[in-house]
């Protein structure tokens, strides 16, 4: 079975949650996947984020919970994954911080698809699916 049928079964599986605090935490995300494609080991992140303040958050508590975030969806993917958000362009860091948010997230995946957005690269009557969500690095 494909990596991306695995994740997309495994996404229909998850519960409804909904959270406003560190949802999308763009440029916080792609640091901490930089760090851990260079092979910086996660204590020596965590001390990064705590103590060197790498996150730029005024209270620990906000820094600790931001790192937990990013920390709870890194670990859950392949590296592959970490190096698209590592070493892609913009778009592709954020797309793929989009799509391991929606994997986590049951009701944003739902929502997408109960809005029926019309896709941005299709014509205006044509509209997402989950295979749109796929993710590939070039070889």
């Amino acid at each position: 079975m494909s990596t991306f049928i695995t994740t997309f079964l495994t996404m229909n599986e998850t519960a409804y949650t909904a959270h406003t605090n560190n949802a999308f935490v763009l440029t916080e995300t792609v640091a901490i996947a930089e760090l851990i494609h260079c092979g910086v080991e996660y204590e020596d992140i965590r001390e990064q984020v705590l103590r060197e303040d790498l996150f730029q958050l005024r209270s620990q508590v906000s820094r600790e919970r931001g790192l937990q975030t990013i920390l709870k969806r890194l670990r859950q993917v392949p590296e592959t994954y970490i190096q698209l958000i590592a070493t892609g362009n913009y778009d592709i860091r954020r797309l793929t911080i989009l799509f391991l948010i929606l994997q986590e997230h049951r009701l944003l995946r739902e929502l997408i698809v109960e809005a029926d957005l019309p896709h941005p690269k299709l014509s205006h009557n044509e509209k997402w699916s989950f295979g749109d969500l796929r993710l590939a690095i070039a070889t």
